[in-house]
């Protein structure tokens, strides 16, 4: 079995939509995070990966762009506010990138 990862790929970056729509700067969402009580850290991770949250830690990409760091750091928020810690249900991950889109 072959197995591709976007690293491997040619052409136009591919546009997400809230966060290529909007003007969210990336230290005004981490004051967010810390104030709800996260801490916010990054590092370096396969490129298929955004982040993750666990407990009340959220770790970024640091492969990533400014952008898509914030759009994961919106979509961990999200996993965290709601409870979803650790957890790898698919379903979970829909919804939250459903009410994004």
């Amino acid at each position: 079995m072959y197995l591709f990862d976007i690293s491997d790929t040619e052409g136009e970056e591919i546009k997400k939509n809230i966060t290529t729509k909007a003007n969210i700067k990336p230290d005004a969402l981490k004051k967010v995070a810390l104030n709800l009580g996260y801490s916010v850290e990054s590092k370096p991770q396969e490129v298929a990966v955004g982040g993750y949250i666990s407990k009340k830690r959220i770790v970024l990409n640091s492969n990533l762009s400014e952008v898509e760091n914030v759009g994961t750091l919106m979509h961990e928020l999200a996993h965290g506010e709601l409870g979803h810690q650790a957890d790898k249900d698919e379903t979970k991950c829909l919804v939250i990138e459903n009410v994004f889109n």
